[in-house]
């Protein structure tokens, strides 16, 4: 979960940890990064932004928000349902819960102020004028001067997941829609259409913007007067390696993110010309290294120009990339050679994929086989890591039986080292249980395959003394019961002709 903040010089992350999350906001002008643990048990399920403070807003009913200059919570809403979303105003909060109850709050003291109550399963909030805009499967607009209901949207056939507004019209999509409506107040409304459903909209005086879901960027020119409706996009930007994974208007160009979660790259993006028009379409194209976990770009300047581009770093003091620590730790047939890496790298890439669920990042950290290296690793792993990590082997463990070698060593010292801390964990069985089945089965198959393997052994010793016309080789022959009694009723008959 992204978004970022209004002006786009910050981009706030939701990072789901073993009951908790992680709020990370990444500065998209230069290195800075706020890390923030929430602490308590919770499942955040949206972000809204002011100029410098953030709300996160969790499944438990609180708004929870925090102040980027004190790098601290600040101050918690407390709603009687799930909150959905929220609008800052100065001094006053408008907060939108589950169950269609709209709150207005004096934040910085966390008093409730008003109360309304509109439709259920409402998802989303935005100003326009002096309204609340409150999007469910319609937009109601309520008076904040009067606090009532002056009047309703219709048009939607499913829940609207984004809403934004200009100095003239509200805009909204819908899940799984592909057409972005333009409302006027009185109902009028012309819709836009895409070819890809949009997941994020963002609105100026002169533009729409739009992220589609498979990661481009649609834009219009809201300065032309449409006559149709279902207008399509008038310019398309396209990364050739992936998609983006957001956007915002930052000045006269548009911010975007892209790549690893991790570690993000922003860049600004010009979609004007000198005149102020929207420029053709354009590709951005990126030349990586399929092993590369970071993104660095090669840019194209005849498709697109790029002004600046910033890579985040999480760490202090110019820390290596993870392109760099991924191949340290490739080097020697998985033994790592680099002291720096062995002591703290290992550590800090398990622990990135663990909390990211990057694939490629965790099958390259467990490409490490050294014992000591292994054991090492995982005992400075924090706690909450150790299921989540046992997990993923076990899972590994299953598709890829060949690689038990090497997973076995993490897995025995996850085990090790973390025994007490999974003797606490409430459903430890059941989490631990397809490891047992696994390891089971592997058991009751060695017996069998070790029986087969002596049988093939002595098949093979017989063929090749065969084979080698070995004199002194002990020939082991079978003679069945029917072999026997023909040679018994041959000597009795020589016998009777001898008597006679």
């Amino acid at each position: 979960m992204t978004k970022f903040s209004p002006d786009g010089r910050y981009l706030a992350q939701v990072i789901p940890e073993m009951d908790a999350f992680r709020l990370r906001i990444l500065s998209s002008l230069d290195d800075n990064v706020i890390d923030y643990l929430h602490p308590k048990p919770d499942q955040c399920l949206g972000l809204s932004w002011s100029e410098l403070q953030v709300a996160m807003l969790l499944k438990s009913g609180a708004a929870v928000v925090f102040d980027l200059g004190l790098s601290q919570s600040k101050a918690t809403l407390q709603m009687d349902a799930p909150s959905r979303d929220l609008l800052f105003n100065g001094k006053l909060a408008y907060v939108l819960s589950e169950d269609g109850n709209l709150v207005e709050f004096q934040w910085q003291k966390q008093k409730k102020k008003r109360h309304l109550h509109t439709k259920k399963h409402a998802t989303t909030l935005c100003f326009f004028k002096d309204l609340v805009c409150i999007g469910g499967n319609q937009i109601d607009l309520v008076s904040v001067k009067d606090w009532k209901t002056t009047g309703t949207l219709q048009g939607h056939a499913t829940s609207i997941i984004s809403m934004t507004s200009n100095a003239s019209h509200i805009f909204s999509c819908a899940q799984e829609d592909r057409f972005i409506t333009r409302w006027e107040t009185d109902g009028k409304s012309l819709s836009f259409t895409t070819d890809q459903n949009p997941v994020k909209i963002h609105a100026s005086d002169d533009t729409l913007l739009a992220l589609l879901e498979n990661g481009q960027l649609a834009l219009w020119d809201l300065r032309q007067k449409f006559k149709k409706s279902a207008i399509p996009p008038q310019q398309l930007i396209e990364l050739s390696s992936s998609g983006f994974s957001d956007c915002v208007f930052y000045e006269s160009r548009i911010m975007v993110a892209y790549g690893s979660q991790i570690k993000p790259t922003f860049e600004q993006v010009d979609y004007l010309s000198e005149d102020g028009t929207l420029l053709e379409s354009q590709l951005i194209t990126r030349e990586t290294d399929e092993n590369q976990l970071g993104t660095k770009s090669k840019k194209n300047a005849q498709k697109v120009k790029i002004v600046q581009s910033t890579e985040v770093q999480i760490e202090d003091q110019e820390p290596p990339t993870l392109e760099e620590k991924v191949r340290q730790l490739q080097m020697g047939d998985g033994k790592v050679q680099s002291k720096q890496t062995t002591q703290i790298s290992l550590q800090q890439l398990l622990g990135q994929a663990i909390h990211s669920g990057d694939v490629e990042l965790f099958n390259r950290a467990l490409m490490v086989s050294d014992r000591k290296m292994v054991y090492a690793t995982v005992k400075r792993l924090s706690p909450t890591q150790v299921v989540p990590l046992l997990d993923q082997l076990v899972v590994r463990l299953q598709r890829r039986p060949t690689r038990g070698p090497q997973l076995i060593e993490w897995i025995r010292a996850c085990l090790l080292h973390h025994s007490t801390f999974l003797l606490t964990v409430p459903n430890v069985t059941s989490r631990l249980g397809p490891l047992h089945r696994t390891l089971s089965a592997r058991q009751d198959t060695l017996a069998k395959l070790d029986r087969l393997s002596g049988r093939l052994d002595m098949i093979a010793h017989q063929q090749l003394a065969l084979e080698n016309d070995e004199p002194d080789a002990d020939l082991v022959v079978y003679e069945s019961e029917d072999d026997m009694q023909v040679d018994s009723e041959e000597e009795y008959e020589q016998v009777e002709m001898d008597d006679e």
